[in-house]
């Protein structure tokens, strides 16, 4: 993998690590442009890769090998990547978000860089998240469906709800788009 500068040239070519380079044990993995994610069956995040924009939480060096985020976010069950930021859901139902706040997507109003994994503040009991191109999705233990980032050039710099609180289970969401998937197998959005 490598990745291409802003004249169009290929910069610092970085190799993958191999299995036997990385701890086993991992429950969730997530892609971003030149970065990497995992979660370990204990909850524990490791990442690799380019680290532009503090998408690894640990400043902006390039990482070539997987390592563990330091004061990273804890007991996670799923990590996501979406341009230059993270996100990490864990198992309490909390949300941590770091790297740039590019189109609101890090639920902070007036927040440029969060160079480390933060709680999304007010924002609680979350079962399930999801991104897209400039918005995040969370869906709470009620059903309610939170949104925020910038959606439809609309932004919505902290978590707002959104969608009807009908059983929503699950959520999907893609370049300006936002699905909800209720109890029933039904898809609203």
């Amino acid at each position: 993998m490598s990745a291409i500068n802003s004249a169009g040239q290929v910069d610092s070519p970085l190799t993958l690590p191999t299995l036997n380079e990385c701890p086993g044990g991992y429950s969730q993995v997530a892609a971003g442009y030149n970065e990497v994610l995992m979660v370990t069956e204990s909850g524990d995040v490791w990442g690799w890769g380019l680290n532009s924009g503090y998408v690894l939480g640990m400043g902006t060096e390039e990482v070539p090998k997987p390592y563990l985020l330091p004061n990273g976010p804890q007991d996670v069950r799923k990590v996501l990547l979406s341009g230059y930021m993270g996100i990490a859901l864990a198992w309490d139902g909390t949300v941590q978000t770091w790297g740039t706040n590019d189109d609101g997507m890090l639920g902070r109003d007036g927040v440029t860089v969060l160079e480390q994994p933060e709680p999304v503040p007010e924002l609680g009991g979350i079962t399930d998240i999801a991104v897209g191109d400039r918005h995040v999705l969370a869906v709470d233990d009620t059903g309610q469906v939170w949104l925020w980032g910038t959606f439809l050039d609309e932004l919505i710099p902290v978590p707002e709800p959104v969608l009807p609180a009908e059983g929503i289970v699950a959520v999907a969401a893609g370049e300006g788009t936002a699905f909800g998937l209720r109890t029933d197998g039904s898809v609203i959005g």
